[in-house]
């Protein structure tokens, strides 16, 4: 008999036997009434013949009623079935209850574990479901891509197109409907109540079209609204139409001021949208990107668009990617100067906003895993410790008529009450978890919107929950039912070993939560060093006191290099004559916030094949080095001199000058970039620019004066109180021009720790695993070395009394109880070995390490030992005549 048919046998699964009765009995009682009819049916005046043909008339065919009362017979004896089953199952639920009564402490550690397990799975699953499987809310997700482009030869891994290959793209493509582009914007919106800063984007008229959205109120962008010429048009979300409109439906077709130019609203967005890059863009404007298409140096070298697309409904993802694929080498050939190697990466929209979170919310689910494991490996061994309890209430039982099945689902039936209070703990605790660990992940992940326990990932704990409790179960209810009765009720108190199959069991139970726990151990380890070295790093600059803002500066109130200039400087000069002020610097952005790139090429030195090797830009004041303790190696840096109509000058990092100019002095040279001549004044130290965890790569930083832009960026050192600085920068603002908003402000330090908010919730949240798996795996060695100490409570008793030392009798019992603590170690060890260097590579985190490892392997074995000790010592102070008299 095969396993399915055991289980189905053993739990009574199986259909209502058939009825006795047999087709014989069926027709002698259907002759017997046909008889009665016809002695009838004569008596009424009819000839026998005739009453015989009318009386089997009536009761039909033999063969019909005999097949009718076959069915009625086994609808009978289904209903009696489950009468039984049920009645049995009302026994089973109400001496389980009664059964839990009696034991509290034992049903309270058991709802403990699991509640405590389920609730860590339930917490990160409901994570990983509103952040990676939750579809996007657009109703063509599966055909949503989005499109970057890499440079083989150097560059960003997922950059942005240009204008000229975006346009060819949609205009060559045969697997995409259309294709839509945008471009980051920052927008000061005035005329409505105090000036704000908003954040924004330029798109193409097709944008909402390929993502499938329709306007709440109004309309979106129709064909043509993008074109150069045209009336600007701007579409709001909800939160924005709320929040600065107060929910007017007679706001569209009203005329707001983006910075400083007219645009009429055109619609507004249904509450569900979202943007599907993941940002926390408010304001859609159909963008004009002719300027840069007409530039022929810009149109192919400045990568500005970030570009989604919409499958052909008869088109695969691998097909779209093979069309872009042939549309790139066929643009290589046509423009090798401008797109030699570069290359487009695809990926499904549903992933893309996620990619880069994917690896981290996947291994703190396997982490939740192993953990889960844990419990059920600790609930096992509970239950098989319980069981040895109960042995001889399941032979009285037994020895009454209730068979194996019975037995077997007895204790089924009270592990899904178990199950039943573990679901409820963990799905509490995972509510309280989920409030705790939302805070944690601030700025950590996108779509957190979306996280919350609903219906799907209630469903999802509570059978993993039942699962786990019932599969935990298993093999201590068959091993407690398979105990013969008559030879446990001869057995004299205090002989019960428990040994043999059973303890041989516990101790498998015990080797694998081991090796899981060290699994997990190292895991945290690993990742608490990652976090740690992350946070001793030298970035390059310094975060101390330092803070920065923004201010918009509108085109059309600031049309040219020298008001943007005269702006910035007046309020650089204002603000560094506050006290309290050491030092004020204004550029376009500064570490690791939005970077960009340009080509370099060495005035002088043969040019490499294909496009120029990109490096990263800013454009900076002479006292953004000072005020970010930037230190300057050789040369100048940028001051008075360096004035808008002179001659433009830039300043590299040390990364750039040892790749460009390896083992001489660049200051003097020139270079062409973004396209200008310009000459090297100067070397400064590297900065990570991009992200905390990636090496400096050479940089370039030009003159601001020469190079300006409509958003400066203000860095300011102080030596006093932040909060009265930012009261003073805005009465500053208002007084130069009481129509700008000031934004963006935060403290160097906090955009340091945005970079470090993802490896501080993977630590964070790995090392809590790592610490209930301690203690679950301290309580089950302690569980497993207790029992086998009060099984062998008879022997330990003979030996005191031949003679033997308290202190032997610790050391035979702890020495026993390690024996398998010491084996999962070397398990989970080599377990964690090959796990560390995959965490190494799927989290770019710390490689794992043999003396971190050994480490964890002696705390293990530190709780181990105290969890043997604690019952050897127990046992060892054991009066043996009392043990001998119970005998």
């Amino acid at each position: 008999m095969g396993f399915l048919p055991k289980v189905r046998q053993l739990f009574r699964l199986d259909a209502a036997p058939s009825p006795k009765s047999s087709d014989d009995e069926v027709a002698l009682e259907l002759e017997a009434h046909v008889a009665m009819k016809t002695e009838a049916l004569i008596a009424s005046g009819l000839s026998a013949a005739e009453a015989r043909r009318e009386a089997e008339r009536q009761f039909g065919p033999p063969e019909s009623v005999a097949a009718a009362c076959r069915r009625l017979a086994r609808a009978e004896a289904l209903r009696a079935h489950r009468r039984e089953r049920w009645g049995s199952f009302g026994q089973d639920v109400r001496y389980g209850l009664r059964t839990v009564a009696r034991a509290p402490g034992f049903f309270a550690l058991a709802v403990l574990t699991l509640g405590l397990s389920i609730g860590a799975v339930t917490a990160i699953y409901s994570t990983v479901d509103g952040v990676i499987l939750r579809p996007l809310p657009f109703p063509h997700t599966p055909r949503l891509v989005r499109i970057w482009e890499y440079n083989t030869q150097g560059g960003p891994a997922f950059g942005n197109l240009t204008v000229a290959d975006f346009r060819d793209y949609a205009a060559m493509s045969r697997r995409f409907e259309r294709l839509a582009a945008r471009r980051f914007r920052s927008f000061s919106l005035t005329g409505v109540g105090d000036p704000v800063q908003v954040d924004g984007v330029e798109v193409t008229a097709q944008f909402f079209d390929v993502l499938g959205v329709r306007a709440a109120l109004g309309r979106t962008f129709r064909p043509g609204d993008d074109r150069p010429g045209m009336p600007g048009l701007a579409v709001v979300t909800d939160g924005l139409w709320r929040r600065q409109f107060g929910a007017d439906s007679g706001v569209i077709d009203r005329v707001i001021q983006l910075n400083d130019r007219g645009v009429t609203i055109a619609g507004v967005l249904p509450p569900s949208f979202r943007s599907p890059m993941g940002d926390e863009s408010e304001i859609y404007l159909a963008g004009d990107f002719e300027v840069i298409a007409q530039d022929q140096m810009r149109a192919r070298r400045m990568h500005v668009l970030s570009v989604i697309g919409l499958l052909r409904e008869d088109a695969t993802f691998e097909e779209g990617r093979a069309d872009f694929l042939t549309i790139a080498r066929r643009l290589e050939l046509e423009h090798p100067t401008t797109n030699l190697g570069h290359t487009p990466r695809l990926l499904p929209l549903q992933v893309a906003g996620v990619r880069t979170v994917r690896p981290m919310l996947f291994t703190l689910l396997a982490a939740v895993g192993f953990l889960l494991v844990i419990a059920g490996v600790n609930l096992a061994n509970m239950l098989l410790t319980r069981g040895l309890a109960r042995e001889r209430e399941f032979a009285v039982r037994a020895a009454l008529g209730a068979g194996r099945g019975r037995l077997v689902r007895q204790l089924v039936t009270e592990q899904l009450a178990l199950a039943a209070a573990g679901s409820a703990l963990g799905l509490l605790l995972a509510v309280l978890g989920l409030k705790w660990g939302l805070r944690l992940a601030a700025g950590a992940l996108p779509r957190v919107e979306q996280v919350g326990i609903n219906g799907r990932v209630v469903l999802v704990a509570i059978l993993v929950t039942v699962a786990t409790a019932v599969v935990a179960a298993l093999y201590p209810a068959l091993a407690s039912s398979r105990s013969d009765p008559q030879t446990v009720l001869r057995r004299e108190s205090g002989r019960s070993t428990g040994g043999g199959k059973q303890g041989r069991a516990r101790a498998i139970l015990i080797t694998a939560q081991v090796a899981l726990a060290i699994i997990l151990l190292a895991g945290s380890a690993q990742a608490v060093r990652t976090f740690v070295s992350l946070v001793q790093l030298d970035l390059g600059f310094t975060t101390e006191r330092t803070w920065g803002f923004s201010v918009g500066l509108p085109q059309a109130r600031y049309p040219n290099a020298e008001s943007w200039t005269f702006f910035q400087t007046t309020l650089r000069e204002r603000l560094g004559a506050r006290a309290g002020v050491i030092s004020v610097a204004a550029s376009y952005t500064v570490p690791l916030v939005n970077s960009s790139s340009t080509g370099l090429q060495v005035v002088g030195q043969a040019p490499p094949p294909g496009p120029a090797p990109e490096v990263g830009y800013n454009s900076v004041t002479g006292e953004y080095f000072q005020t970010l303790g930037i230190p300057l190696v050789r040369g100048r840096v940028m001051d008075a001199r360096d004035r808008g109509d002179a001659p433009r000058v830039a300043v590299i990092n040390e990364s750039a000058a040892k790749k460009f100019w390896p083992g001489s002095d660049p200051v003097g040279a020139r270079i062409l970039a973004a396209p200008d001549t310009v000459e090297v004044i100067g070397v400064v130290g590297d900065v990570r620019e991009n992200r905390i965890d990636v090496e400096p790569a050479p940089a370039l930083y030009f003159a601001l004066a020469q190079d300006v832009t409509s958003s400066p960026f203000f860095t300011v050192r102080l030596s006093g109180d932040s909060a009265a600085f930012f009261r003073a920068v805005r009465e500053e603002v208002r007084t130069l021009d009481a129509r700008l908003p000031v934004f963006d402000i935060t403290s160097i330090g906090a955009l340091v720790g945005e970079q470090l908010s993802r490896p501080r919730l993977a630590a964070t949240l790995l090392a809590a695993f790592a610490v209930l798996a301690l203690v679950l795996a301290a309580v089950g060695i302690y569980g497993v070395v207790a029992v086998a100490a009060l099984q062998r409570k008879r022997e330990i008793g003979v030996r005191l009394a031949l003679g033997a030392t308290r202190g032997e009798i610790v050391g035979l019992i702890v020495r026993q109880g390690l024996r398998p603590v010491g084996l999962g170690i070397a398990i989970g060890g080599a377990g964690a070995l090959a796990l560390g260097r995959i965490m190494g590579r799927v989290l770019t985190a710390t490689p794992s390490d043999p003396l971190s490892l050994a480490g964890m392997a002696g705390l293990l074995g530190v709780v181990g030992l105290i969890a043997c000790w604690t019952p050897a010592h127990r046992a060892a102070r054991l009066d043996p005549g009392l043990v001998l008299r119970e005998d």
